[in-house]
């Protein structure tokens, strides 16, 4: 992160639950946030700032208030879909998945979903160390 003005990480495996997302600006890292199975591993720059653990109390906190909610919505009549895609739109996500890390990914620079249709310039560059066992 000292070498690139603007360096990025980003990680989803879905099998596991596990969601990652890392990003430092001048050397400086301004967002991690590492998520696996049902813990937060690291939270810097987001959720308030709260530290991992209290981060992953306020997840199951948020994920509780969703949850009576989409009860109450289901009492009062809605389907389940309905009564789900209303609580996603009033309120925050829950806990993290695939879809957040790519989405986040489009926010700060490059949609994943999209690179095949994207020009970009042939200074774009991109920095990865491969694993000596998948070296030939």
């Amino acid at each position: 992160m000292r070498r690139f003005d603007d360096v990025q990480f980003f990680g989803s495996y879905r099998v596991c639950d596990f969601v990652a997302w890392a990003r430092a600006v001048k050397g400086e890292p301004i967002r991690i946030f590492a998520y696996f199975g049902s813990e937060v591993l690291a939270n810097v720059g987001n959720l308030s700032g709260l530290s991992p653990s209290d981060a992953n109390d306020e997840m199951y906190r948020i994920a509780e208030k969703n949850s009576a909610e989409l009860d109450k919505l289901c009492v009062a009549g809605l389907s389940r879909r309905e009564a789900l895609k209303l609580v996603r739109q009033n309120g925050r996500s829950d806990f993290p998945g695939e879809t957040d890390v790519v989405d986040l990914a489009a926010l700060w620079s490059i949609d994943p979903i999209q690179l095949g249709d994207q020009d970009h310039p042939f200074s774009l560059g991109l920095a990865a160390r491969v694993p000596e066992n998948l070296k030939q």
